[in-house]
């Protein structure tokens, strides 16, 4: 009994001195906790629907058909610690085996693998012909634990666990990493500098170590300029392409990793906003509210609003959203949107861009071409001034230096003059090659491209040039069209002209025929235009009665035969020695002319050229004669009726001829 005494106590007091951690309760009873961190990293798949018996079920009976199937799967390098407890009996180890009892954290461990260990110390403790087995016990788990006790050659290939143990092994998993991380000396790949592991941040995605002061100023700098796509990682190697791998650009960061740098909160929620916002503007599927005052994007299942909490941003391990296909409108609920803007909250239809009209009614689509006067003048500068990125299209514009340019969205690198994709290990090799269409063109448009052509005269390549001649052609076939329509017009102003000269040349004709009819006589065609000249052809016109005309004599109905003669006597007798100077005469004359005659027997004379003709005489018409002087007018008046009166005096007279 002393020696089993001794040997046990032996036994315990040698793995004490190899694992001072271990803890001895009791004289014969010890627990230790062995740590877990698999190599390669275990892949571990958390299954939502996983039922509570999961520890002891495979991936297909997790995964019930009423489950919903979506299951998650982490790679982790560090799991919760196997507890082990070891009580050493009576008659150990000759005649019986130690007693064991393994356990786990969070129960992540199946049970059947916790059994198999078990049975494991007893297959050992009989390989080693029942002598001290403790050590070479945790030995093993040791090594079971380092292969990940062989998980990964399971029927799943991987560890099936409920999604309820995500967040501790995931959190432990980190914690754990980062102890071990603070524990270390490390040279920061900015400064060079060798710093404590406290004061250094290793990014998570590529493992590459910076101290916290390089990488709050860099990323400080780039957030504050807007340069987004440079929240990366500083290391130059990294992304690079490697044996028989394809070069891959740097990933952003996430704002939960920027917040653990020490970067302030308002930062790094500008970094948010600007990540967000240019993905909605590199995506072609996204849909701006119509309001002129708002225009901010709709709510978008697949750009969430930004949270208060921004550790739970959700995660993108890409930012090439922007390729997405354009999605069919198939269901009449997908045409409604929602103005994510809180202070306008418009619905509207993506369609028609108008208010919402409710699901039944049919609509168009707008013209994509009717676009505003600001935005085509947007769009025209941009054509005019910018060369499109061969890799994303963005338009980038050169304000000066060379024409090797890298995109400021996918930082690719590319010729400014031809669009060609740029080597970026040797990005000068393109304007070197003899026969390239850009050899030796480097440094042409050096101060900047303002829309002109390159000195030499070759002109853009590419993606440009097609641009521009494009705008060339609808630039001709625009001046095409206003020349055409010019010329119409002109056309159209001379028939104008030329229909207005026969109308006029047609009027003396139907005022000859219009006369005619009204004193059934010819008319001479030029006397009656030297009168309508003579006050304008269109104040004669003006003068005729054409809205409300007197009746016409029909020349038929008259009876044939000798003209009535004149009712009244042949001549009056003279008057104070003055033949024809009154009497009944001088009554005719005014009652030809509409007017009273005067005490002596004479007419009123003749009022000025402004005087509107009388509405007497045939036709209820008169024409405005060319004017002529009060006295001349006097005279005439005179020399005429005097030789009418001496006409009555001594034969019969026609008063048609007055």
């Amino acid at each position: 009994m002393a020696d089993e005494f001794e040997e046990r106590e032996e036994e315990l007091s040698s793995v004490e001195a190899i694992y001072p951690e271990i803890i001895i309760t009791n004289k014969y009873t010890a627990s230790l906790d062995i740590k877990v961190a698999p190599s390669p990293p275990l892949l571990v798949r958390f299954v939502p629907s996983a039922p509570a018996t999961v520890l002891k079920a495979t991936y297909a009976q997790a995964a019930t058909p009423t489950a919903a199937h979506i299951e998650h799967d982490v790679h982790l390098s560090h799991l919760p610690p196997l507890n082990l407890r070891v009580t050493l009996p009576d008659g150990y180890p000759a005649e019986v085996e130690a007693e064991v009892n393994i356990k786990t954290e969070h129960d992540w461990l199946p049970e059947t693998k916790l059994d198999e260990l078990q049975r494991q110390l007893v297959d050992l403790w009989e390989d080693l012909g029942r002598c001290q087995v403790l050590y070479s016990y945790i030995d093993h788990l040791e090594n079971a634990a380092s292969s990940g006790f062989s998980l990964d050659q399971s029927d799943d290939g991987c560890l099936t666990l409920p999604a309820s143990l995500e967040p501790a092994l995931v959190s432990f998993d980190k914690e754990t990493k980062l102890k071990q991380f603070q524990e270390g000396t490390y040279d920061c790949g900015i400064c060079l500098e060798p710093k404590k592991g406290t004061q250094c941040h290793k990014i998570d995605k590529c493992g590459h170590v910076f101290c916290l002061q390089c990488l709050q100023d860099c990323y400080n700098n780039s957030i504050t300029e807007g340069a987004v796509a440079d929240v990366c990682c500083l290391d130059p190697s990294c992304g690079q392409a490697k044996a028989g791998q394809r070069a891959r650009k740097p990933k952003p960061l996430h704002p939960r990793e920027l917040l653990a740098m020490g970067v302030e909160d308002s930062m790094v929620r500008r970094y948010v906003e600007m990540k967000r916002k240019k993905r909605l503007e590199s995506d072609k599927d996204t849909v701006y509210c119509p309001r002129e005052w708002c225009t901010k994007p709709a709510r978008s299942r697949k750009y969430p609003p930004i949270p208060d909490d921004l550790t739970q941003y959700p995660n993108s391990d890409s930012d090439d959203e922007n390729a997405s296909e354009p999605k069919i409108i198939t269901d009449d609920d997908d045409r409604l949107c929602i103005c994510e803007n809180p202070k306008c909250g418009m619905a509207f239809c993506k369609v028609c861009y108008k208010s919402w009209h409710g699901p039944i009614e049919r609509c168009h689509p707008r013209n994509p071409d009717e676009l505003s006067a600001e935005d085509k003048a947007s769009y025209e500068y941009i054509m005019a001034h910018t060369s499109p990125c061969p890799y994303c299209r963005s338009p980038v514009q050169k304000t000066m230096g060379c024409n090797h340019m890298q995109c400021y969205q996918c930082t690719t690198h590319f010729c400014y003059l031809c669009g060609s994709w740029l080597d970026k290990d040797s990005p000068y090799q393109h304007f070197n090659k003899v026969g390239s269409e850009c050899y030796n063109r480097l440094w042409e448009l050096e101060e900047g491209d303002e829309g002109q052509e390159p000195e030499d005269g070759e002109g853009f390549r590419g993606a440009r040039r097609w641009e521009q001649m494009a705008i060339e052609v609808a630039r001709a076939a625009d001046e095409e069209d206003a020349r055409l329509m010019q010329q119409e017009q002109q056309v159209q102003r001379r028939q104008v002209r030329q229909d207005d000269v026969e109308r006029a040349m047609r009027l003396p004709q139907d005022l000859v025929h219009a006369v005619e009819e009204m004193d059934d006589q010819p008319v001479e065609v030029p006397e009656l235009e030297r009168q309508l000249l003579g006050g304008g052809i269109v104040d004669g016109v003006a003068h005729i009665g054409i809205d409300h005309p007197a009746p016409l004599a029909d020349p038929a109905a008259r009876p044939p035969g000798r003209r009535r003669r004149n009712p009244f006597p042949v001549g009056p007798p003279a008057v104070n020695g003055n033949a024809g100077r009154g009497g009944a005469a001088a009554a005719v004359r005014a009652h030809e002319r509409g007017q009273r005659p005067l005490a002596n027997g004479r007419a009123p004379p003749r009022r000025g050229p402004n005087a509107q003709p009388a509405q007497g005489g045939h036709g209820g018409a008169g024409i405005r004669r060319r004017a002529v002087p009060e006295h001349e007018m006097e005279e005439e008046d005179r020399a005429f009726f005097d030789a009418i009166d001496e006409r009555g005096m001594h034969g019969p007279w026609d008063p048609d001829e007055v």
